[in-house]
């Protein structure tokens, strides 16, 4: 892609060198001179510059090199490796830069070798018209890299590959057909004042200049265009994936991270009073339930566990409404934290808590009976794990709680965690806050927390940021850095070889503000011709990546009978970030034009000695 722009930037520059040369390329025509002749004249020019820029680059890289290594190595603190140059590979960039020299200059000695001898000899810019076979190949091509690209996308290990050689050829057929599309575009001109006519017809007619320079734009308009609707493809798909850990500016607490060595768990209080001092807390409450662990320095302590006794009613029962998270699947709680859990009253379950049954949130876990089997383990622990595990099973009544956050899949009263045999303790504090919590606030929770334990961890629950928006402006703005380039180069050869009609312009009268408006006009044609051409083109891959990574309807359904307890994976659709799009279809034509018109001359030249 490197290689195709650098070509696409030098073909104007060897477009313009052939059109001064047309007198003289006349002249050898006129002297016998075959069309092969004329075409290895401007190869030749290329060919000499290409290996004088391949030199000069090694040779400047070399001395660089030999400079930077020793610098970069004392900055660093660090010792170079070895100076080593070797000339065979070195050689082969330079032929590298001949060979794209020459590609550059391919199409301009092509039109070359088609000279009109008595037109050039005359003075006349002639008419160039593009072969509609010429057209008609681009097209093909084009499509064929369309259904390619699209037709081939697959989730194969080559369907990258494969993605790459489509939007290339579309890439190519596009090129093919430039010259035809500025053609076309240039019959515009007579909609429009003086000097955006002339621009449309200096285009029509230079396409051998034109056609490279909106080639270079459009192949980085077509990247970055991909590119920017893939990241917004993406983005829309994690932000539908994404699954809350708590409810909405919530604050949790781990108190079995803070856990210290010697076996002393964390003051619950001063924690709860850091989360009410630092945070706007609306309610809290500290979360306890049945100890999983152990400190190292207490290996002979009691741990427990407390499940339904059938744990794959989820599956059978098409899921739970728990949603995976921070705090446990299973809390013990005396009816007292229902609401700060829940995020409302619920006046039913905290009822229920102190007469001694259960709180579920899924109804199909309390079964046709209205309660729940539980099963209680519960043993000594070592380094490794339980030991001499105990099981006691009981049946509770139930009641469910519907609809608010789903804190946890089972609320137990303690007497229900006493008669199952398994300890309790406190596993965290849990805060639902007034609202967002600012980065101040954050910060003075951290350093509360810090000085209480360095271990504790805690999370606060903000919702799904979109990490990758900075990615599709600086896509915007390589882009646009290319898209001027090209413009801008193309601006300043169409001003060198349009120099004969500014002449005319300024000896008919013109405004000297008309020699700026065309600058701004030719370059608005380039980049504007190229970002249309390439927003449309840059769909093909971006079309393409979407439907090799979009999973399976089956594929769906089988991720979601497993996981039911989380939602099913979100599908990537393909999504248009409009202001992007924006600043790239209006913005880089726009910005391209302005630029050219604020450094153009106004005054215009005249055929005086001075001049």
């Amino acid at each position: 892609m490197a290689l195709l722009e650098v070509v696409l930037l030098a073909g104007p520059a060897f477009a313009v060198g052939a059109r001064r040369q047309r007198r003289q390329l006349a002249l050898v025509a006129s002297a016998g001179g075959r069309s092969a002749d004329l075409r290895n004249v401007v190869l030749s020019n290329a060919i000499v510059l290409g290996a004088a820029a391949g030199v000069i680059g090694i040779a400047l890289a070399v001395v660089g090199m030999a400079i930077g290594i020793p610098t970069l190595g004392t900055l660093a603190d660090q010792v170079p490796g070895h100076f080593d140059v070797r000339p065979a590979e070195l050689a082969l960039r330079v032929l590298v830069a001949v060979l794209t020299a020459r590609a550059a200059a391919a199409f301009p000695a092509r039109a070359a070798a088609r000279t009109d001898v008595v037109a050039a000899l005359a003075g006349r810019r002639g008419t160039l018209r593009t072969r509609k076979r010429v057209v008609a190949i681009g097209l093909v091509v084009g499509a064929i890299g369309a259904v390619i690209a699209i037709g081939g996308a697959t989730h194969s290990s080559n369907g990258a590959m494969v993605i790459l050689f489509g939007v290339a050829l579309v890439e190519l057929g596009l090129i093919a057909c430039t010259p035809a599309l500025i053609g076309w575009v240039g019959r515009l001109g007579r909609q429009f004042p003086l000097a955006p006519r002339i621009a449309l017809r200096d285009a029509s007619r230079n396409r051998s200049a034109a056609a490279p320079a909106v080639a270079a734009v459009m192949a980085s308009v077509i990247g970055a265009m991909a590119a920017i609707l893939v990241v917004a493809s993406t983005t829309d798909q994690d932000g539908r994936d994404y699954q809350a850990s708590l409810p909405m500016n919530a604050a949790w607490v781990d108190l079995d991270s803070g856990n210290r060595l010697d076996g002393n768990e964390v003051d619950t209080r001063s924690v709860v009073a850091a989360v009410r001092a630092a945070l706007p807390v609306a309610d809290s409450v500290v979360v306890r339930g049945p100890s999983q662990s152990c400190p190292l320095t207490k290996p002979n302590c009691t741990i427990g566990e407390i499940d339904f006794t059938n744990p794959r009613w989820m599956i059978r029962n098409g899921g739970s409404r728990a949603l995976a998270g921070y705090l446990p699947n299973t809390i013990v709680d005396d009816g007292s934290g229902v609401t700060a859990l829940f995020g409302k009253p619920e006046p039913a379950a905290a009822a229920a808590l102190r007469a001694g049954k259960v709180v579920v949130v899924d109804a199909a876990a309390a079964g046709k009976d209205g309660a729940v089997r539980l099963t209680g383990s519960h043993g000594a622990a070592d380094t490794v794990g339980t030991t001499a595990a105990k099981a006691t099973q009981l049946t509770v009544p139930a009641v469910v709680v519907p609809d608010g956050y789903p804190a946890a899949q089972l609320i137990v009263p303690p007497t229900v965690a006493a008669k199952l045999g398994v300890a309790v303790k406190d596993l965290g504090v849990f805060a639902r806050d007034t609202r967002a919590p600012s980065d101040r606030e954050k910060q003075q929770l951290a350093g509360r927390l810090n000085a209480i334990e360095p271990e504790l961890y805690d999370y606060i629950e903000s919702g799904y940021h979109d990490d990758r928006a900075w990615m599709m402006y600086a896509l915007v703005g390589v882009a646009a850095v290319i898209a001027i380039g090209a413009a801008v180069i193309a601006t300043a050869l169409a001003d060198v070889d349009g120099r004969a009609d500014l002449v005319t312009l300024g000896a008919v009268g013109a405004a000297p503000r008309t020699r700026r408006v065309l600058s701004l006009s030719r370059a608005g044609v380039v980049a504007g011709v190229g970002a249309v051409l390439g927003t449309a083109a840059g769909f093909i891959p971006a079309i393409a990546y979407v439907r090799a990574t979009r999973l399976p309807a089956s594929a769906i359904a089988r991720v979601a009978g497993v996981y039911t307890a989380q939602k099913p994976p979100a599908q990537l659709y393909l999504v248009v970030p409009w202001l992007p799009t924006a600043a790239i279809l209006i913005g880089i034509p726009l910005l391209a034009a302005l630029l050219a018109g604020a450094f153009s001359r106004s005054r215009l030249p005249s055929e005086r000695p001075s001049e």
